[in-house]
């Protein structure tokens, strides 16, 4: 999952590296919103927990969470291949604006 997101996601997104667990967190430009974005997603079968709901403090909507537990590889890369997709047009629509 974390190599084929390096490949597929856009400049200006980050996750984590994690050493255990089910799930990589994933950092947007500030100015996206996880939760709106999602709604892209679902259209093209993929989707991922939006973040802000982690976070008492707020201000972090532009947070969301994968799980990689459960999906076979060819499946993972495919959905992180369409995120990606996804992305890069969200990303590359802020910078325009």
């Amino acid at each position: 999952m974390l190599s084929c997101m390096k490949e597929e996601f856009p400049k200006g997104v980050s996750f984590t590296n994690p050493s255990g667990g089910l799930f990589t967190w994933v950092k947007l430009p500030e100015k996206l919103n996880a939760q709106e974005i999602m709604k892209k997603c679902v259209e093209n079968n993929i989707a991922y927990v939006p973040g802000g709901f982690f976070f008492p403090s707020g201000n972090k909507e532009n947070y969301f969470r994968l799980n990689y537990s459960s999906c076979k590889e060819d499946k993972i890369i495919e959905g992180i291949k369409r995120l990606g997709k996804v992305l890069n047009e969200e990303v590359s629509e802020t910078v325009e604006v």
